[in-house]
């Protein structure tokens, strides 16, 4: 139970975090192209990479910090916002399977941080959503078919 109590503290303290400093410096990002279902269906694994399928961000980023450390100076690392750069380079390696080549070398070009992880977010969110689509007419056929597919529930 005390890991979970971590985890949730820890993701609850990311959130808090990123919420003070896109409202400090009113960051929003309009989406560049939303992709479609059908996109999504022809994407390797739907668009989803083994790199973040088991582990939830929090985990990469802490793994990431360990990684980044001999490069970054202590001062550096100490300071809030080296937090959310890491964040936001592990929140767009996450998304590899999903996003375009060209919007994954935007994500290493952009120097805001911010601006980065609510890209990333929005992102996590557009492919979230189409997978759920995806779920819910994948679940209407299973129930249109009847009884000749029982045996696929």
């Amino acid at each position: 139970l005390g890991a979970h109590e971590d985890e949730g503290a820890a993701k609850a303290a990311i959130v808090d975090l990123l919420t003070r400093v896109m409202d400090e410096h009113h960051v929003h990002i309009e989406p560049e192209g939303l992709r479609t279902k059908d996109q999504v269906t022809k994407m390797e694994n739907y668009g989803l990479n083994y790199y973040s399928a088991f582990s939830s961000l929090p985990d990469l980023r802490k793994v990431a910090l360990s990684l980044f450390e001999p490069y970054y100076s202590k001062d550096h690392r100490e300071e809030e916002i080296f937090e959310l750069e890491t964040l936001s380079f592990v929140a767009f390696r996450a998304l590899e399977g999903f996003i375009s080549a060209d919007e994954m070398a935007w994500a290493l070009r952009c120097t805001n941080s911010i601006e980065r992880l609510q890209k990333a977010t929005e992102h996590m969110m557009e492919h979230k959503i189409l997978l759920e689509n995806l779920a819910e007419d994948v679940s209407e056929e299973l129930q249109d078919c009847g009884e000749e597919c029982t045996d696929l529930w």
